[in-house]
């Protein structure tokens, strides 16, 4: 009777289970966090059983919010492996076909119909209760303490064709960070001959790299440096090497002649770095070409001073602004540097391993912050006795900067062997060469224009030159005064420019009035403009008459 008995149990019980009907399968964890999968019937218990084939860990979902919620990405974790799936792909069989392309095995006892039905559920779960979420910007630079680029997000690499994020083209040796690789830079950044413009390039790059850093903190106060090239043959790649952060392997200047598309697409990548832009001409140039680009050039130095951030179009971006032009821009807040032949003590463009030496000093300071960020906070919030804005980010800058080399054992002096005592109050102080100065502007001209003229001794003159000289005075035909500030100023200025100079003392005009003076040459009577000679020469540049010795002798 009992082997009856049992008999009839296990016959009810098949009958039982060829009855009841699956209604639903979910995964859970069970104590060990491996995945356990569950059917469910319409009656009696569920049914077990291993999710995984050759897994036996858990399936671990986090949400990285990306660009402030227009983007939003999953990833799904299981050992150490991962899937990354934008929120949109989760659904369907995507997760599943996603998993099994990294290696996982799905137990073959589970249709894969209710294996697919049970992971979306349970990954749509764990988003809607998950608290596990990684805010992220998209770009490069700051992000709680650290630097992102690239390297340090190259994850996201699996959903490039997905999300057209910033940081993913954004290159930077985090590793290049290499004590004796600072000799290196001692050489390059002493290189440059005026050790003012030594310590000007030296914080430049770093005061690009932390911007995003100082501004949160209210510090950063914008500024833009105008590199006027003397000479056309210039190569612009000698000073890249000085300021571009990301991307070093190709060196890179935004060339204001291209699309306004392109420039927006360039500008909204940009953060913590510093933003190369070259709005040069050349003698080649059609008229209107130039014209657009020396207006472009104003219009952007304008936008850059905007405190938010250069703002091209709706987006803002985090950088140091550093143009590449053959003009001077008279606007408040921006620094004009002549880029001429005395520029480097040497103009040869040194081995590349030595100019590695930049790169490793930039990876050395990232790290320096990253390991010292709290320190570096108290530096930056620190009170310092500053008139303007201005003056408290450089010495802001200053302060980080010296700590920084202080790491090292050695001191910002030392490394760019800067003369003893020199006052740094330079970076913030606005002089004649940063304000709308019609004499700066008129020297600046002068200069660029330096190469297709010469200018003669007054004693030597036959009355065919357009400059003359003598130890005190500079005489220009005004034919060819026009034409240069037609070239390097812009239409319509001269007699803004011939006011504001003779105003200042700098042009000595006829007692019969006008602008003009007198000037007999071999019984010959022509009218010249006659300036006084050191107006137009500054501390540390090239005398302006050795500079138009360069050049031709042109009528």
């Amino acid at each position: 009777m009992a082997s009856l008995s049992i008999q009839v149990d296990k016959a009810l019980q098949n009958t039982y289970k060829l009855r009841r009907r699956p209604i639903d399968a979910v995964l859970a964890s069970d104590e060990n966090k491996a995945m356990i999968y569950k059917k469910i019937y319409d009656y009696g218990p569920p049914e077990e059983m291993r999710y995984f084939a050759n897994s036996q860990g858990e399936l671990i979902v986090t949400i990285i919010d990306i660009a402030d919620g227009k983007y939003s990405l999953v990833v799904i974790e299981i050992e150490k492996n991962c899937v990354f799936l934008h929120s949109s792909e989760i659904k369907g069989d995507k997760v599943y076909n996603a998993l099994i392309q990294i290696g996982v095995r799905f137990n073959p006892q589970i249709t894969k119909t209710w294996a697919v039905k049970a992971l979306n559920d349970y990954v749509n779960k764990k988003i809607h209760e998950s608290e596990k979420i990684i805010f992220m910007s998209g770009h490069a630079g700051w992000e709680d303490g650290k630097f992102n680029c690239y390297e340090t997000r190259c994850y996201l690499d699996a959903v490039r064709p997905k999300l057209t994020l910033p940081i993913l083209n954004k290159y930077f040796n985090k590793e290049a960070a290499n004590r004796a690789r600072i000799t290196d830079y001692a050489v390059l950044l002493q290189r440059i001959h005026d050790p003012k413009l030594r310590l000007v390039f030296a914080l430049i790059p770093l005061g690009g790299i932390l911007f995003s850093v100082l501004q949160e903190k209210n510090i950063y106060e914008p500024f833009v440096t105008n590199l006027i090239l003397m000479n056309e043959e210039q190569d612009i790649r000698e000073i890249l090497y000085y300021l571009q952060v990301f991307n070093r392997n190709e060196l890179y200047a935004m060339n204001l002649d291209g699309s306004d598309k392109n420039n927006k697409n360039l500008i909204e990548s940009c953060k913590d770095e510093v933003v190369v832009v070259a709005g040069l001409r050349y003698k080649e140039m059609s008229a209107y070409k130039s014209k657009k680009i020396s207006n472009n050039l104003r219009v952007f130095a304008k936008k850059a001073m905007n405190r938010s951030g250069l703002n091209y179009g709706e987006t803002p971006f985090k950088a140091v602004v550093v143009l590449f032009s053959n003009e001077r821009i008279a606007e408040k807040g921006v620094r004009n540097v002549f880029i001429d032949k005395d520029f480097f003590e040497t103009s040869n463009l040194l081995d590349t391993p030595v100019w590695d030496g930049i790169q490793a000093t930039f990876a050395l300071f990232i790290k320096y912050v990253e390991e010292h960020w709290k320190d570096v906070q108290k530096i930056i919030t620190a009170e310092y006795r500053a008139v303007t804005r201005t003056e408290r980010l450089w010495k802001v800058l200053l302060a980080l900067v010296e700590e920084f080399w202080n790491s090292f054992g050695t001191s910002i002096t030392s490394v760019l062997n800067l003369p003893e005592g020199l006052d740094p109050s330079f970076l913030w102080q606005e002089d004649e060469c940063y304000l709308e100065d019609a004499v700066d502007t008129i020297a600046s001209a002068l200069r660029m224009a330096s190469r297709l003229v010469k200018a003669v001794p007054k004693e030597n003159a036959d009355g065919c030159e357009a400059f003359l000289y003598d130890e005190e005075y500079i005489w220009i035909l005004p034919e060819k005064f026009s034409e240069i500030v037609e070239t390097y100023v812009g239409l319509g200025q001269k007699e803004r420019l011939l006011l504001g100079a003779k105003e200042a003392g700098a042009l000595l005009a006829s007692e019969y009035g006008g602008y003009t003076s007198r000037l007999q040459i071999n019984k010959v009577r022509k009218e010249y403009y006659k300036f006084q000679r050191n107006a137009f020469n500054r501390i540390g540049y090239t005398d302006l008459i050795t500079l138009l010795n360069g050049g031709s002798n042109e009528c």
